[in-house]
């Protein structure tokens, strides 16, 4: 199982100009996120302040992680970056050294 730094943004030009409709898919994004962090792969999410963009921190298979993303799709664009530990940088560390 990996572990996946998601930087998302908003595709504005997706988004409705009815404050009404936006408020419709801001609530349907919002919780689709919280069911991701109570029963999904997201472990943490957050918003930067300007209101368009944010992370995720995603645990999973990169099919698990693939699915993830792009069910936010068209509205949400993902950047993905697998990431590991110290630990697995260490043992890379240690087998670089031994040839």
């Amino acid at each position: 199982m990996g572990k996946y730094l998601i930087l998302w943004e908003t595709d504005l030009s997706r988004v409705p100009e009815d404050p009404k409709e936006q408020l419709e898919l801001f609530t349907k994004l919002n919780n689709m996120v919280k069911e991701d962090l109570k029963n999904g792969p997201t472990k943490d999410f957050g918003m930067f302040l300007g209101g368009d963009s944010g992370y995720t921190i995603e645990e999973g298979t990169d099919e698990e992680i693939a699915m993830s993303t792009l069910k936010y799709s068209p509205f949400i664009k993902c950047t993905v970056h697998q990431v590991i530990s110290a630990d697995q940088i260490e043992e890379i560390m240690k087998k670089f050294k031994n040839g």
